[in-house]
């Protein structure tokens, strides 16, 4: 199956699903605080977020670190996003969909790294 057609196939699942990811994201940006993630994790995850969404939809890359919130979470949250969409997302979509959610996640930062 061409990769493209991967990522149009399965969008519907990420999007449907987004609520639960940004929830485990926030989550995995808070480590092992007890009083779980902050309004600034959240915020960033939603961001971050909608930097895959964009990029997956061949939207323009974003100019997210130009933020020193999103700069502050950045590596973290491309870090953990693999292992969070496999345990969401991962029986029903194909690992190749979310190698290509962490690929796009990754390249929508440069520019803006650059």
């Amino acid at each position: 199956m061409h990769s493209d057609m991967i990522t149009r196939d399965h969008l519907s699942v990420l999007i449907a699903r987004r609520d639960i990811i940004e929830a485990v994201m926030a989550r995995h940006l808070a480590g092992q605080r007890a009083s779980g993630a902050t309004d600034e994790e959240r915020a960033a995850t939603h961001s971050f977020v909608d930097i895959v969404l964009a990029a997956m939809e061949g939207n323009p890359p974003s100019r997210a670190l130009e933020d020193p919130l999103l700069r502050r979470y950045a590596s973290a949250f491309g870090d953990g996003l693999a292992a969070v969409l496999k345990d969401v997302i991962g029986g029903e979509v194909p690992g190749a969909f979310i190698a290509r959610c962490v690929d796009r996640f990754w390249a929508g930062l440069r520019p803006a790294a650059a």
